[in-house]
């Protein structure tokens, strides 16, 4: 694939933008991290930096420790996808897209529980993995029952525990 380009003049306050057409071509949105690196070449790259590593790894204690405490599936999104899951049902969580409707009450920074039907699970527990002022992603608790208090906090509480994780990156 040839490399094509687009020029940009440097504004009084150093700043460019990222022609439209990029960001939309590689899913850039405003707030999401950026990783500006150069070499002795001269040249500058920036990098769009995707959290699903780091998010990977944190959320996969959380997660196993709240299904052993509660029985239930429990996953964690970037959004986007599942990246872990566990649970008895952990491989057909990680085969689901997220719900829409809780991917948005997640980035309002939204906890709750929706009924669903499947054949599975019947509610959705959700909380936001969120830092001081970023909402890194989601854990979604599946369960065939409404969802106790103790699910809902332990839900709430690994969100936060990752998101506190999170911000130091």
């Amino acid at each position: 694939m040839k490399t094509t380009g687009i020029v940009r003049r440097l504004d009084e306050l150093g700043r460019i933008v990222i022609p439209k057409e990029y960001r939309k071509l590689y899913g850039i949105e405003i707030g999401d991290p950026l990783e500006i690196k150069g070499n002795e070449n001269g040249t500058i790259t920036v990098s769009k930096v995707s959290n699903r590593t780091e998010l990977l790894a944190l959320c996969k204690s959380v997660c196993d420790c709240i299904s052993a405490e509660t029985g239930v599936t429990v996953a964690a999104t970037d959004f986007f996808s599942y990246v872990y899951a566990s649970g008895v049902n952990k491989d057909k969580a990680m085969t689901l897209a997220p719900d829409p409707a809780v991917v948005a009450k997640i980035k309002e920074r939204r906890c709750g529980c929706l009924p669903v039907q499947t054949e599975w699970y019947s509610y959705l527990t959700y909380a936001p993995i969120t830092g001081v002022s970023d909402v890194f992603g989601g854990l979604v608790a599946f369960s065939s029952h409404s969802a106790d208090d103790i699910i809902k906090f332990a839900v709430r509480l690994g969100g936060r525990l990752v998101g506190n994780a999170l911000q130091k990156f």
